[in-house]
């Protein structure tokens, strides 16, 4: 199964983020292809070998300005997924053995379409050398954000919904447009669709150089949200249409 990891810009830090993903992602998930989508200015592909991050494939299209994470995701899956499923995964996350088995097995016995699942939060004083068991039983009493971080898809009911909406600038409230679209084009009962399978999320300092215009696209993206979240219902219709076909 193909795993697309999203990349813009990465700091040193960000990258030993991200290799420890990746290498929780491979731990006895032996049938997966890693998968780098880089939007980045320029290629971070030998950065990344360097760093000893192992990846299958890589695709880079440069982008000018902020980083935009619908567009790097539909990006990467017209270039790199092959899969009839695939897994989307932010950089910052550690996952447990078999976690790809888990999520498609639950994704197969319930709609068979989608899923997703929770995360819990680490804080700064985590273990880094603690595995992932070690650390869920530390912090599993900890709150469960849902949706967020990770999700496997069909990738062709992906392409039904044309991915993500790019009109989403930056980041923020893509996700929540995402999920609503596949539950409501699809009609899956949305107690289906989170495994409640933890991913963990490491610790970092929080984005302190945030710029004006991220800040302003955030609150831009909320607004979008809402208003086509209402629009959507009333025309019934849930594709977007600045995705992977404008």
């Amino acid at each position: 199964m193909d795993v697309l990891y999203l990349i813009f810009n990465l700091s040193a830090d960000a990258m030993q983020r991200m290799k420890s993903s990746i290498d929780s992602m491979r731990q006895k998930n032996k049938e997966c292809t890693i998968c780098i989508s880089d939007t980045s200015v320029k290629s971070l592909k030998k950065t990344l070998q360097q760093k000893k991050i192992h990846f299958d494939k890589y695709a880079h299209n440069p982008t000018i300005g902020l980083f935009n994470r619908s567009k790097t995701i539909n990006l990467g899956f017209k270039d790199l997924v092959t899969s009839d499923y695939f897994l989307t995964s932010d950089i910052d996350l550690i996952y447990g053995d078999n976690f790809l088995e888990k999520i498609q097995s639950f994704c197969q016995q319930n709609n068979k379409i989608y899923a997703y699942g929770n995360l819990i939060y680490l804080p700064e004083s985590y273990n880094r050398k603690s595995n992932f068991k070690e650390l869920l039983v530390k912090h599993e009493h900890l709150r469960k954000w849902p949706g967020c971080g990770f999700f496997l898809v069909d990738s062709e009911k992906f392409k039904d919904v044309n991915g993500f909406d790019e009109d989403y600038r930056g980041w923020g409230a893509e996700d929540e447009d995402f999920n609503f679209r596949m539950i409501n084009h699809f009609t899956l009962d949305p107690k289906k669709v989170n495994s409640n399978i933890i991913g963990l999320h490491q610790h970092h300092p929080p984005v302190t150089k945030i710029s004006k215009e991220q800040q302003k696209c955030k609150n831009e993206n909320k607004q979008r949200w809402l208003s086509k979240k209402k629009k959507c219902l009333l025309e019934k219709s849930f594709l977007c249409r600045n995705g992977i076909k404008k």
